[in-house]
């Protein structure tokens, strides 16, 4: 009995394969292999370091925006605000 590969099944080997001829050619670049006290490698680690600021900035900041939410969820409500929500306003409104 024959079973149908599917497209993974049918060229999975051919991918290794080709990511194993391939990593005998594969270079760092000078940044990584060069001068640590160049100018580049000191553009990379700045690069680098502000690409983690920004993402701890959006990530704080969804933090902070959650906090605020549940912080505002456990409030007491004010009283003009318990008023309407306390039913008082809607025991006058049959159901049918």
């Amino acid at each position: 009995m024959k079973t149908k590969l599917g497209f993974s099944g049918r060229f999975a080997p051919w991918f290794v394969f080709l990511i194993l001829g391939a990593a005998g050619g594969a270079n760092a670049c000078t940044v990584c292999m060069g001068d640590p006290g160049s100018r580049e490698a000191g553009a990379m680690n700045a690069a680098i370091f502000l690409m983690l600021a920004f993402i701890g900035g959006v990530l704080g900041l969804a933090v902070a925006f959650g906090v605020y939410l549940h912080r505002k969820s456990v409030a007491p409500l004010e009283p003009h605000v318990a008023f309407v929500s306390g039913g008082s306003f809607n025991q006058n409104i049959q159901e049918d």
